[in-house]
């Protein structure tokens, strides 16, 4: 199923052309929320178009999580402000812009933010900060284990680790890790790979148990990690296809079983967690495939390629 645009007001039309930065489901999953670029779209899950829409953001929209009770969104743009809304109305009911960073991503429960704090020079060390979102307290910080910069920073499901995907930061090639940060203390539980050029995609299973990273720019096996151990439990590998066309998203079905990873051929692969075998593959979009969402029963599945099209997959 196609998301249609056409019940937006006249001067929301170009919505659907924008480019999508973020997909959520609500976690009640009577809701899906889809970031155009600096707005948040609404819909109800069956894609009937909400009268809902969150505006207010001076900045694209890097991020945003539903609270647990479905009755917010909070959101953050490159400009390094926070925004809580009413999902009912789309009201903006809190705005917070006491903190430096720019690309945002957030707890699980809502309760925190990391954002990644860039230096003035190109010499200067990246840092990702931790902010409490009620007080806007910084309470952690963590720098990269060789001092290059961060493609991406996920929580655990529990909100107590970080991931974190390193890049050397004036370069697209050469070692960098995928460690593991406790946010309490501030340090580096465990690395679990190094991955050449750095992986442009990571994502935790369900139970916390794994993490998956969707291979870098040189190497584009995907890779299933047991947190326990630090090894390598899985590989995914694509049966066929352009070799370059490196996963740019990935996700788990909620139940943990299904794999989906986006490439940047437009393709759309299923996986079987057990056993890495290739279930399916989806071929309706015709470019990048930015984001992936598996709605809580994992009965869905949410894609959004780069050209501003989403697709729904039973």
């Amino acid at each position: 199923m196609r998301i249609n645009y056409d019940n937006l007001p006249e001067w929301a039309q170009h919505l659907g052309k924008d480019t999508i930065n973020d997909l959520q489901f609500s976690p009640n999953g009577d809701r899906i929320a889809v970031v155009r670029n600096y707005s948040i779209l609404i819909y109800d899950a069956q894609i009937k178009i909400e009268d809902v829409l969150i505006t207010g953001h001076m900045a694209p929209i890097t991020s945003m999580v539903f609270s647990a009770d479905d009755s917010t969104i909070i959101s953050g743009s490159e400009d390094g402000e926070v925004c809580i809304s009413k999902v009912s109305t789309g009201r903006n009911i809190k705005t917070i812009h006491d903190y430096e960073g720019d690309f945002i991503t957030f707890s699980p429960d809502g309760n925190s933010f990391a954002a990644r704090v860039w230096g003035m020079s190109d010499w200067d060390i990246e840092k990702i900060h931790l902010y409490d979102i009620d007080t806007c307290t910084l309470e952690q910080t963590f720098i990269a284990n060789d001092g290059s910069g961060f493609l991406g920073v996920v929580f655990s499901p529990d909100g107590k680790t970080l991931a974190m995907s390193e890049h050397q930061k004036n370069m697209l090639d050469g070692p960098c890790p995928i460690s593991l940060w406790d946010i309490t203390t501030g340090s580096c539980i465990k690395t679990l790979t190094v991955v050449n050029g750095g992986a442009f995609s990571i994502v935790f299973g369900p139970e916390g148990r794994t993490l998956a990273d969707g291979g870098g720019l040189w190497d584009h096996r995907i890779n299933l990690w047991d947190i326990a151990t630090g090894k390598c439990s899985q590989v995914f590998r694509r049966d066929a296809g352009p070799a370059a066309a490196w996963a740019e998203s990935i996700a788990f079905s909620s139940d943990g079983c299904i794999l989906a990873s986006g490439h940047n051929d437009g393709a759309i692969l299923l996986w079987d967690v057990t056993t890495g075998e290739q279930l399916k593959t989806l071929t309706d979009h015709t470019a990048k495939v930015n984001n992936l969402c598996f709605s809580p029963d994992s009965y869905t599945l949410v894609s959004a390629c780069e050209d501003g099209t989403v697709l729904l997959w039973e």
